[in-house]
């Protein structure tokens, strides 16, 4: 196996191989490095533009405006869109040359002129003056930044960054916390005493990785540090004198100790403890005092996307709303019949707020061609700023297909509000039908007897399911079953077949929260049969034999689609995880153009759409809660980090929420972090391209690992819960030994 590629990129039911070929890092990274240096050669190409007498562009401008006879605001969205093109080609050809008038940069280029400009109202021609403005003062970088910099990309004020560094360390706590939280850990460490050195060392390092320096405050460290280990560690030496020296050092600490500096203490604490000859060292006692360190400093943390004060497990201070597509019309015909069929879920979600619920429809809907920040703005609300759900609610059900709300603005969205997706076209009944699922999954009393069960499959020569299921579905199932006993359930390898994935998808075996781990299909948009909407991300299961071992289609008999479920399938209260590739959508451009090094995005769809598996389930009569997924291709990137380091933190903790009863688009915030987290990581590392040459590997592993985090997605109620979930984490935090009860609780 070589361990510098990067797999898992969807099986082409075509012809039974990748739906790209795997690629090493080396390659992968030289290819992102220079690609990073193209928005210098777009700088490069504007000063150009101003070097030369710029009057002449500004006459050309005005001019162009002059004769466009300024927008009419009375017109309707298609002639706006129109308008906006017009402007886009005249502006391209004028500044850029004609080669930046591709269908692809003119859209891109159309979406930028509708963006407000800060602290403006946001009509184009209040871009396009500030783009005068830009050719008068010779302003390269600001003019490139209005017709080149990535529209996608929220402002990285100090705020967003303040909210990706939270993100972060709610991550890497978690991660260290999973070092120091099960009862096997502990007896592993009494009886191994090689292994004791190692596992420190590896812990401490992984608490280094946490920014606590630039989110806590200098006056308050010691007060949300160090006193939680003191008082932590002083139960514990009630009973152990050994940690007394260790005590008395964190206790003579001042107030402003660095985080580094007191991981260094508490490393040669420990250390020394451990060499103590005739000293007993108590580990059950010892990772008990330790969880609970870690569990008491996330605090400052524990808001999730949420103002202070608001619990985002209670939908009455969180708010809860519904977004569908802009309708010109007071009246809004398709948004009034939508809501007529959702009525039981929206009266259900008034008698859970004790209010009104928030219903953006109409000329309050979601328009064409806006950003989340052009939508937020409109509420007096920012993406980077914490959810106040005063002005728009924390809970966000998009009702529309991505080409009327696109994936993108579900992504935008999803960085800091808990964000879902309906879409059922015009089918009415789906929708009404939807609803009284929910409502009687929420209301009811009956549940499946097995909480979670993991499905994954894995194929011949095949690395990636190999790795999907030793790396991430074996631990996570392992790690559950240990504390959860006989409700958690597997069906792995040679067991996951399709015939079996049917009895847990609505048959005698379904669960209440079903993990699936395989291939998505992926088919072409040219596809004669028309399989690519029918059967794009389709789940792959066992019978299918590897990469290339039948050259040629894959027969339908080898993959689950929307086809295979059973009309009368009974999938009350489940949720759905699929880490499958397209296996909650497909957008019209391919994201992962790097990977085929390609110059430009192809066109991999005829218009953008949710997968026809999760529609189907969450549209039957007994249907799904939600199904999450993945738009675009999964990467082992998800689970794996530098040279297939294991990392299966965040799936852990976000199916343990789902455990405890928790909405799902609450747990999901564990992934927004994870994007986020990389994200800024990714942008720190790029912008030192131009002058040092980064190892290459980490550059194609964060480039690949930061896109794959964004394309994970919730379709269905983003406040849908588990509905046996709140009796089974009763019972697993109760334990029926003291020793158990302490380490899971700390």
């Amino acid at each position: 196996m070589n361990l510098d590629a990067l797999f898992f990129n969807g099986i082409s039911g075509l012809t039974g191989t990748y739906g790209l070929p795997p690629v090493t890092g080396e390659d992968l990274g030289e290819r992102i490095r220079q690609a990073s240096r193209q928005p210098r050669a777009g700088q490069q190409v504007l000063e150009g533009v101003l070097s030369r007498d710029s009057a002449d562009q500004v006459v050309r401008i005005v001019r162009l405006l002059a004769d466009s006879n300024v927008q009419d605001r009375s017109r309707d969205a298609a002639w706006h869109r129109n308008w906006l093109l017009t402007l886009a080609r005249e502006l391209a050809e004028l500044l850029l040359g004609k080669e930046h008038t591709t269908p692809e940069r003119l859209d891109e280029l159309a979406d930028r002129l509708a963006q407000p400009v800060i602290d403006q109202a946001g009509h184009p021609v209040d871009r396009i003056v500030r783009i005068v403005e830009c050719l008068a003062k010779g302003q390269a970088r600001e003019l490139e930044e209005l017709l080149l910099t990535d529209p996608d990309k929220a402002p990285d004020d100090r705020t967003l960054r303040q909210a990706r560094l939270d993100r972060q360390a709610r991550t890497q706590l978690f991660v260290a916390q999973t070092s120091v939280r099960t009862a096997s850990k502990a007896g592993e460490l009494a009886t191994n005493v090689a292994a004791q050195s190692a596992w420190l060392g590896a812990w401490i390092a992984e608490l280094r990785d946490v920014p606590m320096d630039a989110l806590i405050s200098q006056q308050k460290r010691k007060a949300q540090i160090v006193a939680p280990l003191v008082e932590k560690l002083e139960f514990l030496a009630r009973s152990h004198r050994g940690l007394d020296p260790l005590l008395t050092d964190l206790r003579a600490q001042p107030r402003d100790i660095p985080w580094n500096d007191l991981l260094d203490l508490l490393h040669r604490g420990i250390e020394a403890l451990l060499r103590r000859e005739g000293d007993e060292v108590l580990w059950p006692g010892l990772l008990t005092a330790l969880n609970g360190w870690l569990t008491s400093i996330q605090a400052p943390f524990a808001r999730r996307g949420t103002i202070e004060g608001i619990d985002p497990t209670d939908l009455a201070q969180a708010g809860w709303g519904i977004v569908l597509p802009y309708e010109d019309s007071d009246v809004a015909p398709k948004a009034a019949a939508i809501q007529a069929a959702l009525q039981p879920l929206l009266e259900r979600r008034r008698s859970l707020t004790g209010g009104p619920v928030k219903i953006y429809a109409g000329r309050a809907g979601y328009r064409p061609g806006e950003t989340a920040s052009d939508f937020l703005a409109r509420y007096d609300a920012r993406p980077s700023d914490p959810v106040d759900p005063r002005k728009v609610p924390y809970y966000l059900l998009l009702i529309g297909t991505p080409e009327e709300i696109p994936f993108h603005v579900q992504y935008q969205l999803d960085v800091q509000y808990a964000v879902g997706r309906i879409d059922f076209g015009d089918n009415l009944e789906a929708y009404a039908r939807y609803a009284r699922s929910v409502v009687a999954a929420e209301t009811g009393g009956d549940s499946p007897a097995r909480q979670v069960t993991f499905f994954a499959p894995t194929h011949p020569g095949d690395p990636m399911t190999q790795n999907s299921a030793a790396s991430l579905v074996e631990p996570l199932y392992e790690e559950l079953s240990g504390r959860y006993g006989s409700q958690i359930g597997a069906v792995l390898r040679g067991e996951a077949t399709k015939a079996r994935l049917r009895r847990l998808l609505g048959g005698e075996e379904a669960p209440a929260l079903l993990f699936v781990a395989c291939h998505g299909m992926e088919f072409p948009r040219a596809d004669a049969q028309g399989r690519q909407a029918r059967c794009q991300g389709a789940l792959l299961c066992q019978e299918w034999r590897g990469p290339g071992a039948t050259p040629g289609e894959v027969p339908s008999e080898y993959y689950f689609s929307a086809a295979d479920l059973a009309a009368d399938a009974d999938l009350s209260g489940l949720i759905a995880f699929f880490f499958a590739c397209y296996s909650a959508g497909t957008p019209r451009y391919e994201e992962y153009t790097h990977q085929a090094f390609r110059e430009q995005p192809e066109i991999i769809a005829d218009r953008p759409f949710t997968a026809a598996l999760p529609r189907a389930m969450l549209s039957l009569s007994k249907g799904a809660l939600a199904v999450v997924g993945h738009v675009e291709r999964a990467w082992g990137a998800s689970f794996l980090g530098p040279r297939h380091s294991r990392q299966i933190a965040v799936f852990q903790s976000a199916v343990e929420r789902l455990l405890k009863g928790q909405p799902v688009g609450l747990a999901m915030e564990y992934f927004n972090g994870r994007y986020a987290a990389v994200s800024t990581e990714l942008n720190a590392l790029l912008e030192g391209t131009s002058w040092n040459k980064p190892d290459p590997y980490k550059l194609a592993e964060l480039w690949t690992a930061s896109n794959d985090a964004r394309g994970y997605v919730i379709l269905g109620d983003p406040a849908v819960r588990l509905a046996v979930a709140q009796t089974a984490a009763a019972r697993a935090e109760l334990g029926s030994a003291t020793g158990r009860r302490d380490l899971d609780g700390g």
